[in-house]
């Protein structure tokens, strides 16, 4: 959720930038135009427009963490998907304020349309790629270390107890982290208002429950088969 507050921010910022101070060079195409190419060009309304939409992605990423923490994370992956249709339409309504010759007029739209979807998939990307690694685990002597976007770092004697379960309290909202569908990273609250840290695919039991000393730590993969192999591989870690 803190990335999404932190995305929002740079394009709230940006379209400040764009929009009120004038930040030409951050418009793709135009930045690149000649001086002649950009007499023909309403920059006024383009400013306008570039800072409006993306102070409309700023929201749909405000309103994808909302709903996340709230616990729609249907709702959540919907309103982060649609910036990118969002993204197309800004570039087709952009070129009404392009008055140059219809081949000029392509290239900048070509440009756009580039720049702008390359921009937002990058975005997107990013998060799948983090979200979508199964969680690390390593072990040694004295403690664990469980990798991933929200990694947790536990001393083996802070362990209490460690458990397979073939289902977990409903999950009822996100306190700090990151969900895309049915993959939950970092803090969220359960139905019985226990906080607990999951790094797990929602309804893909088994689910590995850690209970420490100071809270919880809910784990899985995938594959099943995954799962119950890492499983074993701490109990046995921690008898020894």
């Amino acid at each position: 959720m803190g990335i999404l507050y932190s995305i929002a921010g740079l394009f709230f910022f940006l379209a400040l930038g764009i929009k009120y101070l004038k930040w030409d060079f951050l418009i793709a195409g135009y930045n690149t135009m000649g001086k002649e190419q950009k007499k023909n060009v309403n920059i006024q309304g383009l400013r306008r427009a570039m800072g409006n939409f993306l102070l409309i992605m700023a929201l749909f990423m405000i309103i994808s963490a909302i709903t996340s923490h709230y616990g729609y994370r249907g709702l959540s992956s919907i309103s982060l998907l649609a910036i990118l249709p969002l993204a197309v339409l800004f570039v087709f309504h952009s070129q009404k304020y392009d008055h140059s010759k219809k081949t000029t007029s392509k290239t900048i739209e070509k440009r756009f349309i580039l720049g702008i979807v390359i921009f937002v998939l990058g975005i997107v990307s990013i998060l799948f790629i983090y979200a979508m690694k199964d969680p690390q685990i390593e072990m040694n002597q004295k403690d664990l270390t469980i990798g991933g976007m929200y990694s947790n770092y536990v001393k083996k004697e802070n362990i209490k107890e460690i458990t397979l379960q073939e289902e977990i309290p409903k999950i009822m909202g996100k306190v700090g982290g990151f969900d895309l569908g049915y993959i939950l990273r970092g803090s969220f609250t359960l139905e019985n208002k226990e906080e607990v840290n999951l790094s797990i695919y929602e309804n893909k039991p088994p689910y590995i429950v850690i209970i420490t000393k100071s809270g919880k730590i809910i784990v899985n993969y995938r594959q099943r088969e995954e799962t119950l192999k890492v499983y074993q591989e701490l109990k046995d870690w921690v008898k020894d």
